[in-house]
């Protein structure tokens, strides 16, 4: 299933678990924040990702070193929002 934002995905969800009938109304927190990464920083966490770390160390080398490149070309610091969601319900029933 695909969804269009992250909203969608949180309403949807908290539909989800409220369709289950095993629980009381569902309150939804969320946890949003931004974090300013450097490009070494940046580059660093990228090299964390699975679809990074498979890539032939020539190639993962390089994309890398284009991508702190270009991070140091438009401002040198990236932003990237993070968001958290708890949902919270009380049980009201067990299956």
């Amino acid at each position: 299933h695909r969804y269009r934002s992250v909203d969608e995905l949180v309403e949807q969800t908290g539909h989800d678990i409220d369709a289950t009938g095993l629980f009381g109304t569902v309150t939804v927190r969320r946890y949003e924040w931004l974090h300013r990464y450097t490009p070494d920083q940046y580059v660093r966490l990228l090299g964390t990702y699975s679809p990074v770390q498979r890539l032939d160390e020539q190639v993962r080398r390089k994309a890398l070193d284009a991508i702190a490149a270009l991070v140091e070309e438009y401002g040198g610091m990236v932003d990237q929002p993070y968001v958290a969601v708890l949902y919270v319900a009380q049980v009201c029933r067990t299956p």
